[in-house]
């Protein structure tokens, strides 16, 4: 994606994978546990958020 241009050079793409890894698995244990889907979507709509420099934006477009 950086390479591409599609996020910055200066974004330190290990430490932000790692970061969405983690909000992923623990979206998925949530789920698991209670059956709800809402902590995974926010995981991934703030990782992939992070990486767009939109984190903090609600699906509907609100800021948190």
């Amino acid at each position: 994606m950086q390479a591409s241009g599609q996020i910055a050079a200066s974004v330190d793409a290990d430490r932000r994978a790692a970061a969405l890894l983690a909000g992923l698995q623990g979206g998925v244990l949530i789920m698991l546990a209670t059956g709800k889907i809402e902590h995974l979507e926010v995981a991934l709509d703030e990782g992939i958020g992070a990486l767009h420099g939109t984190q903090g934006v609600a699906q509907d477009g609100s800021t948190a």
